[in-house]
């Protein structure tokens, strides 16, 4: 919830106040099928990129996730009726 809000530019209260339960549902299954931009992954990407055009034959390769510090490094995903039941305990169902 909290990448969805700062992707559109909300905090999450305001997420929850201007978001149905049917949008949410529905932004929660697009994230399973395109993921929400990780503004930590793309950065980790070009910067591994730079570093390895320009890296030396005796230098290792990087890749992207040396590039994220270790607390925003990703996770595994959670499967959607995981996610639908944490939504659940903060905003309840009417």
């Amino acid at each position: 919830m909290f990448r969805l809000a700062r992707t559109l530019h909300y905090t999450v209260q305001d997420l929850l106040d201007h978001l149905g339960e049917d949008e949410l549902d529905l932004w929660v299954a697009f994230d399973q099928i395109e993921p929400l931009p990780d503004s930590w992954l793309e950065t980790g990407t070009i910067a591994s990129t730079v570093f390895n055009m320009l890296r030396s034959s005796e230098t290792a390769p990087q890749r992207p996730i040396d590039f994220i510090p270790h607390s925003h490094k990703p996770r595994e995903r959670q499967h959607v009726s995981l996610m639908q039941a944490h939504l659940n305990m903060v905003v309840p169902k009417t």
